[in-house]
């Protein structure tokens, strides 16, 4: 429902799950992403920026909670760092970002490090920061566990980056079928 720009069916979709349901990131399926942040990315994507935050706010929690009692889970402090890009803590969030990176770099795990990478593109994309963002998308684009060709092409988490050549050229640097 995302990927086609289905916010009212993506919402509709999110009530039906359980109100405690949360997702995991990670290999171990260690990090909780509550349900909450997926309506708050939805009530985003509608351009209600009220109900987004309630809901942010509320998702923040479950991953400050985990970062607290694990500081050295790269893939916790990079959700900590999503949630704080989505509440406009551009310095927080950048921070965050940067120190999963130091924590789990591709070079000590290559998926964990590839979720924090792409984890840090996100978080790059919505502070608003495009060069950056894309330089970490570049890099995906060469790791075998990084993005697909439709993941790039049809998620709106990419949307401010589309006007941009380099993104083009990134996208079109993925295998794909026409």
């Amino acid at each position: 429902a995302l990927y086609g720009r289905d916010f009212s069916t993506a919402s509709r979709i999110l009530k039906t799950l359980d109100e405690a349901g949360s997702f995991t990131l990670g290999s171990n399926d260690e990090i909780q992403v509550p349900r909450a942040f997926f309506e708050g990315w939805v009530s985003q994507l509608q351009g209600d920026a009220a109900a987004a935050r309630v809901h942010f706010l509320a998702a923040r929690s479950e991953p400050e909670k985990y970062v607290q009692a694990n500081p050295d889970s790269g893939l916790a402090l990079c959700a900590l760092g999503v949630v704080d890009a989505q509440l406009g803590r551009k310095e927080d969030a950048l921070r965050e970002g940067r120190r999963a990176l130091e924590i789990t770099p591709l070079t000590k795990t290559a998926l964990e490090g590839t979720d924090v990478l792409y984890g840090f593109a996100l978080i790059c994309t919505w502070t608003g920061e495009r060069d950056l963002a894309l330089a970490q998308l570049d890099k995906l684009a060469k790791i075998p566990a990084g993005p697909a060709y439709g993941e790039l092409c049809l998620d709106p988490s990419w949307d401010s980056l589309r006007d941009d050549p380099r993104f083009e050229k990134i996208v079109s640097s993925l295998p794909h079928k026409k």
